[in-house]
Formats: C-alpha cells, structure tokens, sequence
C-alpha cells in the first residue's frame, strides 16, 4: 500500500463494494461514491486498474472517467481477503514495530551517552581529587 493513506484505502474498497452483485460501474456512479471529485476518482481508478482489479470501458466526451469500470474475478478474492484497509493496517503495524535507526534518534542518543560519560569522569576526577587530599592530611 505505498504511498497510499488511509481515506484512499477506504475509497478504494467503498469502489469494489460498489459493485455488490453487478460486474460494472458507470462513470456517473463512480462521480456519485467521489463526491463529484472527477480527479481524486480518476487516480483511484488507475490504482484499481494497476491492480488489475478494474478495467476501463469507452470514454465520456468531457470527462475525464472512463465511461464504465468493469471488475476483474481477482477483486471478489481481493475483497474477501480484506481490502486495501486491511493491507494499510498491516503494513501501518509492521511500520511501527520496526526499531528507532534514524539519524536523528540515533545522534540524540548519542547525545545522551556523551553527556553521561561526561559526568562520569567529572565525578571520579572529584572522588580521586578528594581521595588525593585526605591522604595528604593524615
């Protein structure tokens, strides 16, 4: 699901359950699941046909959607097997489980180690120091 977000993962699966039983959709159907949004429809589209899950009937003279969108057989499976939301969701969470390596977290823990190394030879040029001072006395 590169490069998609979650609005246009719904999108996209509210397309394929837009079918229900028929194998077809019109463009003025696919205008009315849009919003009217000819552009934001067109670039789901072509993600559908991308993925093989759609393809294109005829043009509309002015418009930029194809006059219908035909499902292909691999969209019932694609849908069964839990759409593009589930696909989202799952690579959102392998995401998440991968460990912090980006320059930035690793130069502020960087940060950090130097700051207690620091203290740590400040403390024991103390601590030699004193040490240094009570032998003298006695």
């Amino acid at each position: 699901m590169a490069g998609l977000n979650e609005y246009e993962c719904e999108m996209l699966d509210a397309v394929l359950e837009a079918f229900g039983k028929q194998d077809g959709l019109t463009w003025q159907q696919l205008l009315d699941i849009f919003g009217d949004d000819e552009d934001f429809a067109l670039s789901l589209i072509d993600v559908l046909v991308e993925y093989g899950l759609v393809s294109e009937a005829g043009n509309v003279t002015g418009r930029k959607l194809p006059l219908m969108i035909n499902r292909e057989p691999k969209a019932l499976l694609f849908m069964q097997s839990g759409g593009f939301l589930k696909r989202y969701f799952e690579t959102a969470d392998i995401r998440e489980e991968e460990p912090i390596t980006s320059v930035p977290t690793r130069l502020k823990y960087f940060k950090y180690l130097l700051i207690a190394a620091a203290l740590i030879v400040i403390v024991s040029a103390f601590f030699i120091y004193y040490m240094m001072l009570h032998h003298l006395k006695h």
